[in-house]
This record gives C-alpha cells, sequence and structure tokens, in this order.
C-alpha cells in the first residue's frame, strides 16, 4: 500500500494502473492517496479506542507487566472500558468491561502481547535486584576477574548451590477423557522428607559429582547408594539440609576432585553454613577465593538456578511419575532416590545449560548490563523512594579528616579469609571518601578543569561505577576508568601502555567507542595537569 500510493503521489502510475498493478482496490488507495484515511489504517470498523490510546495502553502494559506487577485479563478489558467512558466515547461494553471479542482484537493489533503464567517474587528479591546492589557485586566480581586472571579462564570459575527435593514428586499433565471433572496421578504419600542435592558446575561445563544430604540420625545403608551418579558424596543430616559440617565436609570434597590449577573462584550464595571458620581457613589455605551473592538476588546472578535446577525438578517429576505408571502399587521410597537421580543428572546438568546460566547470568562471560531485563521489579521501590522524599541507598561518608592513610582498601587480601559476602547487609559498599591528607606543596584550591565547555564527560552512572571502583582497587586496564582516575585523582592515577588499549574489548569495556572518544577529549586537560601530577 505504502509502495502504492508513492508512485501514484510521485507521478510514476495513475491511480488505477497502480491500483491493478499492487493489487488493491481503487477506492481503497484513492482514499489513502487523498489522505482521507491514514495509510496504516486497517480495514474494517474503527476500534473503539484511537491508536494512540491504544499504544499508550500498551506501554503501560509492558511496564506493569516489567516491575512484577502484570494485569491480567479481566482488568485489562476494566480497563479499556474507564478509558471510553472518560474520554465520552460511544461503545458497545456491557457490564462496565471490555467484550473478550475487543481483547482478541487487541492482541491481534498488538502480537507481542501474550498471556504468561509469572514465576512468584518476593518482595525481599523485588528490592534486593536494584540497579545499585547489582552493579555493587559487578564491580568485586570484575576487581576478582582482574585480579586473579579469570578473564579468558572458564574452567577456574566454579557455581555452587543446594536444591531440595522429595519422593513425593509432583505429576505433571496426563491424557484423560474430555469433561471428566476428576483426574486422578497417585504419588507417594501426602507430604515427603526434604532430601538436599548439593550441585558444582565450572563456567567451561565442568561437572563435580553431586553431594546428597538424607534426613537421617543413623548411619546410611548400602542399598541407598545403588545405581547413583559414580563419586556421589552421600551423607545425612537430622532434617535433610545443609549445615556447617556438612558444608566444611563438601568443600574437601571440592577441592580434592576438581583440576588442581590454583587459585579458583568460587561463587555461591551466602547462606549461614557456607561461613565457618574452618571453610574459611581451608579455602584460604588451597588457594580457593569465595565470592557470595547479595542476599535475595540468585534467581538473577546464580548460574545452577537459571540454567540447570528448573530443568533437574521437571525431569525429575517426569522420572517419578514414570516410576510410579510402571509399578503400579508400589510408592518410590528414600533407597530409590539416588536411581533416580542418575537417572535424571545427565540429561539435566548439560553442557547448553550450564553455559546458558553462566551467559544469562552475566558471570561468564563478564557480561553486567546482560541482567538489566530482570531489575524491573525494583523500579516500584525506587518511586516509592522518591514520592516519599527519602534518598535511595544513601550510605554514610566518612569526612576526608577522619583518613590517617591514603591506601586503597582491597577486595580480597591474601593474608585474610578469602571470602567475599554481601549477606549481612541489603546495602551496596558505603561510598568512603579516602582522599588523602593534602600535601604542603599541595594546592587544595587548585582543580583540573576538563569541561571549559561545561559538557559532562561522563555519566552519572559511570561517576557512580568508577567511584566506587577507585575505593575497592580496581585494577582491570579499562581506557575510560584510567582517563577517569587521571581526571578526578592525577596523584593516584596510572599509566595504560598502548598494547594494553588494544587489548580493550567487550568483554573488559563495553563501551570502547566511549573510551577513544572521551580519551581524546581530555587529552589536553590531562597535559595541563601533567606537571602537577609529575611533582608528587
Amino acid at each position: 500500500m505504502e509502495i502504492a500510493v508513492a508512485s501514484v503521489r510521485e507521478g510514476t502510475n495513475g491511480l488505477r494502473e497502480a491500483a491493478r498493478m499492487y493489487n488493491l482496490p481503487v477506492e481503497s488507495l484513492r482514499r489513502r492517496v487523498h489522505d482521507i484515511v491514514a495509510i496504516d489504517c486497517r480495514p474494517g470498523p474503527p476500534t473503539v479506542l484511537m491508536k494512540e490510546e491504544e499504544d499508550r495502553l500498551y506501554q503501560y502494559l509492558l511496564e506493569m507487566a516489567d516491575m512484577g506487577y502484570g494485569l491480567n485479563r479481566e482488568t485489562i478489558m476494566k480497563l479499556a472500558f474507564t478509558i471510553a467512558e472518560k474520554t465520552e466515547k460511544s461503545h458497545p461494553f456491557k457490564g462496565e468491561s471490555a467484550g473478550r471479542a475487543w481483547f482478541d482484537g487487541f492482541r491481534r493489533r498488538y502480537p507481542r502481547l501474550t498471556l504468561r503464567s509469572p514465576q512468584p517474587l518476593s518482595q525481599a528479591r523485588a528490592f534486593a535486584g536494584s540497579p545499585e546492589i547489582i552493579s555493587d557485586f559487578f564491580g568485586k566480581l570484575g576487581a576478582l576477574y582482574g585480579r586473579l586472571n579469570l578473564l579468558s579462564k572458564p574452567m577456574m570459575i566454579y557455581n555452587a548451590d543446594e536444591m531440595g527435593i522429595s519422593v513425593v514428586h509432583k505429576p505433571g499433565k496426563v491424557v484423560a477423557e474430555l469433561g471428566r471433572n476428576h483426574v486422578y496421578s497417585v504419588v507417594s504419600g501426602e507430604r515427603g522428607k526434604n532430601h538436599t542435592i548439593m550441585a558444582c558446575v565450572s563456567a567451561s561445563a565442568f561437572v563435580l559429582p553431586p553431594m546428597i544430604i538424607y534426613p537421617r540420625k543413623r548411619g546410611l545403608p548400602d542399598n541407598y547408594k545403588a545405581g547413583a551418579v559414580p563419586n556421589t558424596l552421600f551423607v545425612t543430616s537430622t532434617n535433610g539440609w545443609i549445615n556447617s559440617e556438612l558444608y566444611f565436609e563438601w568443600l574437601k570434597f571440592f577441592s580434592n576432585n576438581i583440576p588442581p590449577a590454583r587459585p579458583v573462584l568460587l561463587v555461591q550464595d551466602g547462606h549461614s553454613s557456607h561461613m565457618s571458620i574452618e571453610a574459611i581457613e581451608y579455602a584460604k589455605s588451597n588457594q580457593i577465593y569465595i565470592l557470595c551473592l547479595p542476599s535475595h538476588t540468585t534467581h538473577i546472578l546464580q548460574p545452577l538456578d537459571i540454567g540447570v535446577f528448573k530443568s533437574f525438578k521437571s525431569n525429575f517429576s517426569k522420572a517419578c511419575t514414570n516410576y510410579v505408571s510402571k509399578n503400579p502399587g508400589r510408592v518410590i521410597t528414600p533407597d530409590l532416590l539416588s536411581s533416580l537421580v542418575s537417572e535424571v543428572w545427565p540429561v539435566s546438568v548439560t553442557h547448553l545449560n550450564i553455559m546458558s546460566g553462566f551467559r544469562k547470568s552475566g558471570l561468564f562471560p563478564f557480561n553486567p548490563s546482560v541482567v538489566n531485563d530482570r531489575l524491573g521489579p525494583s523500579k516500584v521501590f525506587k518511586e516509592e523512594s522518591k514520592s516519599n522524599g527519602t534518598p535511595e541507598f544513601a550510605p554514610p561518608t566518612i569526612p576526608p579528616s577522619t583518613i590517617d592513610s591514603p591506601s586503597t582498601p582491597e577486595i580480597c587480601d591474601v593474608s585474610s579469609a578469602h571470602v567475599l559476602s554481601d549477606t549481612h547487609s541489603i546495602n551496596p559498599t558505603p561510598s568512603v571518601d579516602i582522599s588523602p591528607v593534602p600535601l604542603p606543596h599541595m594546592d587544595t584550591n587548585s582543580s583540573v578543569s576538563v569541561n571549559d565547555d561545561d559538557t559532562e564527560l561522563f555519566t552519572e552512572e559511570q561517576e557512580k561505577l568508577f567511584s566506587k571502583r577507585f575505593e575497592e582497587g580496581y585494577d582491570l586496564y579499562d581506557p575510560l576508568f584510567v582517563t577517569w582516575l587521571k581526571i578526578r585523582h592525577p596523584y593516584r592515577c596510572v599509566s595504560v601502555s598502548s598494547d594494553a588499549l588494544s587489548e580493550c574489548t567487550a568483554t573488559t569495556c563495553t563501551s570502547a567507542t566511549s573510551c577513544t572518544k572521551t580519551i581524546s577529549t581530555v587529552s589536553s586537560s590531562i597535559t595541563r595537569s601533567q606537571t602537577q601530577t609529575d611533582t608528587l
């Protein structure tokens, strides 16, 4: 239609000739050529709501779903009725709600809309998934990658996590007669005891044999181990959950069964059982660096949660259903658990699932921006904070006069426990001014002017990120960060060789074009401040 209208308006073809050439009705083409109707006007009667109103409604639905407050079909139909009433439109709606026909037409006009069953998300997880907390975590992770030289070594980056399973499975869908009111599926009991499986994988898809925790006070009989995944570690606890002693035993199992290359990074949640002194000392002596995820963020940052566990639980339920179907009258007992786990382990803990989990969490390849589309629910709390007039994440600051040493705090000291944890506080690391005490010959009122035309060289997000990197001793060769360092802290700046600049890739610097532009813009300003830097 657009091509036909253009050919008529340009005089290339006549009205009837263009209609015949493009197989269009003459009258429809004439109305569009003379702007009686819009070129993209759809055939049929006009919609109740104008296109601009439906566009705004479409964007509103997407934003609400992104924040975790998606609307169902009935609410959307009532919303359409309210819009039509407030704009005083003539409409066929009845019962204070638009009809199902309107909703189906609305979905056809916006084919990207679909009905989905949402996953439950607690308020704590919605709040914890804020950009500030996630950015703080990735800042620490990036510093560790640079310090341990792990950016290109996925075989030395591990993720470990526990999941609970039960022999009383959740049955899936079955085939039954149409119209039947009740369809049943026999399971092994009303409620089953919890069993815990500790899994561990690397970013290169290396899979450590699982550890299975049984809820028993006494030792485990040999028949419980029949048909298990080779080299599975079997342990017991009173309630079937992990504790400090079992985690320490697993940590030794982990150290003895992974390749001997060291150091390695182990990413896990901050459960209290993972923080025993014995485990920390053992990790220190074996060059195992432990990085704990922020509280309530495992649905965003945990590779096993994202890529493996959902598939495993689904396949485990199917295996339990198949066993019950093939053995009528029998129930699944704890001694069959290891064989069922062995059946679904190779089809669930696959290379594809593992690497997908690491990629979607941004852990490897290192890509903090990949999780941005999952941070929408935190917008609700940000807007609420603004409306209440309270500052968002306002950490305490320490006045410069209280700083006795200009030394930059380390992310993780080799001489101390190799553990990083955000589990005790949901807020990011407090912003601390670590500017050194002015030297006698240093003019504290002088500053390096880099914005003669009042244009901002760095965005607000970049300023926050680079300040955090400076506080934590960031040592990756990021040219944009080095430029910021030379401007804001010329007495602490570092130099970057041309070789290091040429190695800046998407893995280490996500804005290489911006780096080159910024460095070119401020080069003259850096030159003016070089004399002061050399003196210091």
